[in-house]
């Protein structure tokens, strides 16, 4: 009779063990799911503007669905990459920004005395604009900074990007292909 209660004490604990393993699969996959659901749940961005409704406007708050078109690396005199400079476009805004970044080693060791982002739209009067002011990005893991937009609807665009450096006092430059 000893025997059997061995069998059920062991059919028991597998059982429980088996339990305990398909309880912690369900919920691994339900945690797994549950983000990808609520993703799928949320709207994509609608774009508040568009065209030359979009001038001088934050691409953030009223366009982002931006996506980068063109980047070049930011080189010091050497050749060393101190950061990039992005042309990024809306196709739902039909506007373009720029975008620059810099290393985040060379920021925050005092070599970056300034730091200029700029779009252009190629055509004449060749209206622009800048930005200045960098913020840490936890998205590019670089110091960066964006302009605000320009209407780029059946125009083409370029972004540049100007970096001063204090270790060899000279101006990195760069820029990106028309768009």
């Amino acid at each position: 009779m000893h025997r059997p209660l061995r069998g059920r004490v062991h059919r028991l604990k597998t059982f429980r063990i088996v339990g305990a393993l398909a309880a912690l699969t369900l919920g691994v996959g339900l945690t797994m799911v549950a983000p990808q659901a609520a993703l799928a749940a949320t709207p994509p961005p609608h774009p508040t503007c568009s065209g030359y409704g979009c001038d001088g406007k934050d691409p953030a708050t009223y366009c982002p669905d931006g996506t980068t078109v063109s980047s070049r690396f930011i080189n010091d005199e050497s050749g060393q990459a101190v950061g990039t400079i992005e042309l990024r476009y809306s196709r739902n805004c039909r506007t373009t920004w720029g975008r620059i970044g810099i290393y985040r080693t060379l920021y925050e060791a005092g070599a970056v005395t300034f730091a200029i982002g700029q779009v252009i739209r190629n055509v004449y009067p060749y209206p622009s604009q800048r930005c200045r002011s960098l913020a840490w990005s936890d998205v590019t893991r670089m110091y960066t900074c964006y302009t605000t937009m320009l209407n780029d609807a059946n125009l083409t665009s370029f972004a540049n990007g100007q970096v001063g450096l204090t270790y060899n006092a000279s101006t990195a430059y760069a820029e990106t292909s028309l768009y």
